[in-house]
């Protein structure tokens, strides 16, 4: 049968606990004396979301706009092409060549 202190259990703090070098106390304290308030830290995160969400939207709102004004754009271009306004002959036989 293993003793207290083979088993790691005996130390200056009770029977039973795992030792802790002073080292690792320290980095333990250190680490309780800097860990962030769970809820504040949720707050952090869910305003950092809150931002970058705004930003995506913004951003989707911007290429749906592009996306409708390209739309009025080929729809009169093709209007364009179908009344004789602008002559597209010399473009389609450039475009045949390239494919």
């Amino acid at each position: 049968m293993r003793t207290e202190h083979e088993r790691g259990t005996a130390g200056r703090f009770a029977a039973g606990l795992p030792r802790i070098s002073d080292g690792q106390l320290l980095f333990q304290l250190h680490m309780l004396a800097h860990a962030k308030d769970p809820e504040g830290e949720q707050r952090a995160i869910i305003a950092f979301l809150d931002q970058k969400t705004i930003r995506v939207d913004a951003l989707i709102a911007e290429v749906r706009g592009a996306i409708d004004h390209l739309k009025e754009l080929r729809t009169a271009l093709i209007s364009a092409a179908v009344t004789g306004k602008i002559d597209v002959r010399d473009e389609a036989s450039t475009a045949s060549k390239v494919a």
